[in-house]
């Protein structure tokens, strides 16, 4: 029923870890466009809970390393985690690369045929399954 569609094969595929992180700012779409501009068929990703309950894409429990927030991500409103940059970390060519949304991802995903691994960090797996399946990607996560 939910599986993920990379065990599935007879042959081994490659997966870019946090997306393209050697080519373009972790977990952010800029890193899945590179997977997808590379021809890497598989991004794995990190989502976790901001205060109000949505998720976005983030390794560390804080904002700190990867944005110009500071905190744990679970005490940011949505409203605010959206302003913040997520690309001048990696280089000044990334600044202004936004902190996505989980459904930024989804979204991107599905229109590009773009495979995901998904490591979740906090709140309930069946609230990122009920996402999934509302983008369809239930063959491609």
């Amino acid at each position: 029923m939910f599986a993920i569609s990379c065990y599935q094969t007879s042959y081994p595929r490659i997966s870019g870890h946090r997306g393209a992180n050697f080519i373009a700012p972790e977990n952010t779409l800029a890193s899945a466009d590179s997977c997808i501009r590379y021809g890497i068929p598989v991004m794995e990703t990190d989502v976790i809970l901001s205060k109000d309950s949505v998720f976005y894409l983030l390794h560390d429990a804080t904002l700190d390393r990867t944005t110009n927030g500071t905190g744990p991500i679970g005490e940011w409103l949505s409203k605010d985690l959206d302003t913040l940059d997520a690309g001048s970390w990696f280089g000044p060519e990334w600044a202004g690369e936004p902190l996505p949304r989980f459904t930024d991802l989804l979204e991107k995903a599905r229109e590009s045929g773009l495979d995901m691994t998904v490591d979740y960090r906090n709140g309930r797996f069946e609230d990122i399954v009920a996402l999934v399946r509302e983008y369809g990607m239930e063959e491609h996560t």
